[in-house]
């Protein structure tokens, strides 16, 4: 169900962005903003992580494999928006 509940915020967010209607504020702030809400949310997973006895212990072992993990994540990303950006 969050999927779903990402996957329409993700849509409306797009369509907003593409009618043009937002105001100029707005969009002049969305960087900044986006910034903060970016360190806010690994502040609150760092909180998280920190609280898991089991995961910083286990670091050594999780750790490769969240470095091919973030990998992953960075290329499939930048894979995408150079495929949404060829479209324009």
């Amino acid at each position: 169900m969050d999927i779903l509940i990402f996957m329409a915020f993700l849509a409306l967010g797009i369509t907003m962005g593409r009618s043009g209607r937002l105001p100029r504020l707005i969009t002049d702030s969305l960087d900044m903003t986006l910034m903060v809400v970016i360190y806010g949310i690994l502040l609150f997973v760092g909180i998280e992580v920190g609280t898991y006895r089991d995961v910083l212990s286990n670091l050594g072992v999780i750790g490769l494999k969240a470095v091919f993990l973030t990998f992953g994540t960075i290329l499939g990303s930048g894979s995408l928006c150079l495929l949404l950006l060829r479209g324009e």
